[in-house]
């Protein structure tokens, strides 16, 4: 029987007054029951005199920096709980320091179920079969049972290779696609050399052959993404099998697969069955008699993200929740 998670709200402030610049006052968030769901809530406050600027933070990490007294938290976490801080800072750091943080709790609603102990019963989460590329800890906790084949980067015997040595790290700051204050995958990319590559590898062999199993139910399988960015640029995402050279399908902005530039999350699947029609197909044969590539590896690409074919080059790649898995 499912459980419906209840949504609780209590607030706060901390103030300390002992530093010689007089500080702001203290913000008061608070949280109307009513915005809340299971993967969003907004906060408001007062205006505080001589503020500027808000820093809002989701259990102690920085997610936004806002100018009016009010933010909106998307892709959070069903039936789980946050604490919200909010500290005004001044325009003229002379005469004033930042307030303190004042804080919020709330619980997302949500019904528990076979997502775990946190109640995380996101769409995405309550399949089956699943075969992981990147995915936070604490997610993975929640669907371990189901999981096939983890190809997440370990650097031992799964990798995310730089094609074009043209990487550097990008800051993640705030809550993942899942709602969880994680790092995701985030790249900046050097565009000098007019194109790049992020190959997922893998050399794990009993893990790769498990691929075959797709076969049997292909139309029911995914690959589940997600993205975000405010960056211009296409990306192509290609999966291999062995004998191809990658099957792509093309991440644009308003486009089937695509997703706005917003700097907010936005989900993406791609039914399997796009990318056998091109060409892909797991077969057990080609699976367990790969030959070593150029560096006398024997693995697989199970992933790549390249520039598409349109001249287009982007900065940035940020992804998350990336895996295939059976609905």
């Amino acid at each position: 029987m499912a459980l419906v998670a209840m949504a609780f709200v209590g607030c706060g402030s901390d103030d300390d007054n002992s530093a010689s610049t007089p500080k702001l006052a203290t913000p008061t968030p608070t949280v109307d029951q009513s915005t809340i769901t299971a993967t969003s809530a907004t906060v408001t406050w007062s205006a505080v005199t001589n503020a500027a600027s808000y820093e809002v933070q989701l259990n102690g990490a920085t997610v936004q920096t806002v100018t009016s007294p009010s933010v909106s938290l998307t892709s959070l976490t069903a039936g789980t709980s946050y604490t919200v801080g909010v500290r005004a800072v001044p325009a003229d750091t002379q005469s004033y320091s930042a307030s303190d943080f004042g804080t919020c709790t709330f619980t997302t609603t949500g019904e528990g179920g076979e997502g775990g102990e946190g109640g995380n019963t996101h769409a995405s989460l309550s399949g089956s079969n699943y075969y992981l590329i990147s995915l936070d800890a604490a997610t993975y906790e929640t669907i371990k049972d189901k999981v096939v084949a983890d190809f997440r980067p370990n650097d031992t015997d799964c990798f995310l290779y730089d094609w074009a040595s043209n990487f550097s790290d990008g800051t993640s700051a705030g809550p993942n696609f899942y709602g969880v204050v994680d790092s995701w995958v985030n790249i900046q990319i050097g565009t000098a050399t007019g194109w790049f590559g992020a190959g997922f590898f893998s050399t794990n062999l009993d893990n790769i052959k498990k691929l075959a199993q797709i076969n049997a139910d292909v139309n029911n399988y995914y690959l589940h993404m997600a993205w975000k960015g405010t960056n211009t640029g296409n990306y192509a995402v290609k999966l291999y099998d062995g004998v191809i050279d990658g099957c792509p399908v093309i991440v644009n902005v308003d486009g089937e697969y695509g997703f706005a530039r917003d700097g907010e999350w936005h989900e993406i699947e791609v039914p399997l069955k796009y990318f056998y029609d091109k060409g892909l197909k797991y077969q057990e044969s080609v699976l367990t008699s790969l030959a070593p590539d150029a560096s006398g590896n024997v693995g697989l690409n199970i992933m790549a993200i390249t520039q598409s074919d349109d001249g287009t080059m982007p900065q940035s790649l940020q992804i998350d929740a990336v895996f295939i898995y059976k609905k």
